[in-house]
């Protein structure tokens, strides 16, 4: 896949592919009762979709807005996307994040790390008055086939004709990011979405970390 700079589009999940860990389970963990894991079953078997599944954990959650962001000042992000966002920069290739995530966990962690000129398309995180919280999907559309917050293949196909690009990389790790990857023209693949790909014969790269994206997108771009 050689393609110039100026036909592509890279599109990339956050929890688990740019963030270490995945922060909204990190937050559950630490905030919510331990009823967030039968629901995540729940999700798991099929009985609900994602943002069902997000709607109700979120609503169990009770801390204020400086007991998320404390927490939040634990996780670390992939040591080489700093460098592979300016890569992308300099190169003039569009980078989004879009996540099934919280929109509150990735924009408070992309500022701690000087990165918050990136779009992020992600499930919006609303603090209430009484220490609880409760889950937005402005992103939810009813024919998603997951029943996603964020429905990733209608947001990248939206970017796209905004952005008259011709060729998508995607780059993720999980479950959420399944549905993206088939739709993609390239995929940097980790963990089960790598196993995912395999499977299913999806144009993909295998990858660890962004040193390894960064390494496999200047070798599409031949610097």
């Amino acid at each position: 896949m050689l393609v110039k700079a100026c036909d592509l589009v890279i599109i990339s999940d956050f929890d688990g592919t740019i963030a270490e860990c995945d922060t909204t389970d990190l937050l559950l963990s630490r905030f919510a009762s331990p009823s967030w894991h039968e629901i995540e079953h729940r999700w798991e078997v099929g009985e609900i979709g994602s943002a069902e599944c997000m709607r109700q954990q979120i609503a169990l959650i009770m801390a204020t807005e400086d007991d998320l962001k404390k927490t939040l000042d634990t996780v670390r992000l992939d040591a080489g996307f700093a460098d592979f966002a300016e890569i992308c920069r300099q190169s003039d290739i569009p980078l989004m994040i879009v996540s099934d995530g919280l929109d509150a966990s990735i924009k408070y962690l992309l500022e701690k790390n000087h990165l918050s000129n990136l779009p992020i398309t992600a499930n919006r995180l609303i603090c209430n008055e009484n220490s609880s919280f409760r889950l937005e999907t402005p992103h939810e559309i009813k024919n998603c086939r997951v029943l996603a917050g964020v429905c990733k293949c209608n947001v990248i196909r939206n970017f796209i004709k905004t952005h008259d690009r011709t060729r998508v990389i995607f780059i993720g790790d999980g479950r959420s990011d399944f549905c993206a990857a088939g739709i993609a023209d390239m995929v940097l693949a980790k963990a089960s979405l790598l196993e995912y790909c395999r499977k299913n014969s999806i144009p993909h790269l295998p990858i660890n970390d962004f040193v390894d994206a960064k390494r496999e997108l200047m070798d599409i771009l031949k610097f």
